[in-house]
């Protein structure tokens, strides 16, 4: 195995044994009316631009509704009122409001401000679900699961949490490594859910999908999957977690488990080396030294200035057998990436 991969793969590799305790599905939600009246939303605040405004103004009036629902609802500022409450989402939601929609959800699914109604909540659920709404996917794969007015079926539960849980929904990762500790819908693993239920853990979605496609790629939990460890590990780089885009450099490049793909490393080494990130500048530097000697020479200076011991040594090298008008041109690029990196004055 490449020592740049060994290297980095114990790099970070925190992925804990989860020791928590797996709690069963629950519905409705349990709490009285004002621990309810948490669960509602406001709306995300929309671009504060006059275009915007222009483009959307039924959404900005949905969304404005919506939050005088969740006022109502808790008495912010106004009387409460849960029919109040229910009225403005009622009227918001057939705007369009996501927001709205999983509010009325949970009224219906609590009896908050009406009846207790099972099946409205579900439609209301399933309309914000059908926007992508994470935490209304996770609602109904609770319904699946338990069996409230949907059918029971685990199959159905466990797609969506894994829909859910692909949007950062820690609730819903969870549930996916109770699934698979109880052994309901897939063959009950108790290594995988351990990793699921590490990864709910974890309060950054980049970090933690670093964690998980490492964890993926060593093996130390659960079986080890280089194709799903490249999966998570692109999801962190794309989320700009510098570790990430080092690793996926080295798999690419040394072709471990994956096919080799020299052109896809150098992408991925130029991500984290831009971030400065010293063994990709390094790392980058090599592969770059017959294709590009200038750039090459500026990333192994750089690395030779983060302490790469190697940097050094293969700088020279490569001084020896530039001309002249590339080892200044390398001069006037390092300098000029210094200047934009503040090392040195314009």
């Amino acid at each position: 195995m490449n020592r740049y991969f060994i290297a980095a793969a114990m790099l970070a590799i925190m992925v804990a044994n989860a020791d928590a305790e797996f709690y069963g599905a629950t519905y409705p939600p349990n709490c009285t009316d004002d621990g309810c009246a948490m669960l509602l939303r406001h709306s995300p605040p929309l671009p504060q631009n006059k275009e915007a405004a222009q483009q959307d103004p039924m959404r900005q009036t949905a969304n404005a509704l919506n939050d005088l629902g969740v006022r109502y609802a808790r008495g912010n500022k106004v009387q409460p009122s849960p029919a109040e409450a229910l009225k403005q989402f009622t009227i918001a939601a057939g705007q369009g409001s996501v927001d709205a929609a999983f509010n009325l959800g949970i009224m219906n699914a609590t009896g908050m401000g009406t009846r207790r109604n099972d099946r409205a909540a579900a439609g209301w659920f399933r309309m914000a679900a059908e926007q992508g709404d994470a935490a209304a996917l996770d609602m109904l794969g609770t319904m699946y699961e338990t069996g409230r007015v949907v059918p029971q079926g685990y199959q159905e539960a466990l797609r969506m949490y894994r829909l859910a849980a692909a949007k950062w929904h820690r609730g819903a990762q969870d549930n996916i490594g109770r699934l698979y500790m109880a052994g309901f819908a897939v063959p009950a693993d108790p290594a995988l859910a351990a990793r699921w239920q590490a990864l709910s853990k974890e309060h950054d979605p980049a970090k933690a999908a670093y964690l998980m496609g490492m964890e993926c790629c060593k093996g130390t939990v659960a079986r080890r999957d280089y194709l799903e460890g490249v999966i998570w590990l692109r999801q962190a780089a794309g989320k700009g977690y510098i570790p990430a885009s080092y690793v996926l450099a080295l798999l690419y490049q040394t072709g471990e488990e994956v096919p080799q793909d020299l052109a896809e490393a150098a992408a991925w080494y130029r991500q984290a080396a831009q971030r400065g990130h010293a063994d990709a500048q390094f790392n980058l530097g090599v592969m770059e030294q017959e294709k590009n000697p200038v750039e090459a020479y500026v990333w192994l200076d750089l690395a030779e200035r983060q302490g790469v011991p190697e940097a050094a040594r293969e700088k020279d090298q490569l001084t020896g057998q530039m001309s002249r008008g590339d080892y200044y041109a390398a001069q006037r690029l390092r300098r000029e990436w210094m200047q934009i990196k503040g090392i040195l004055p314009r």
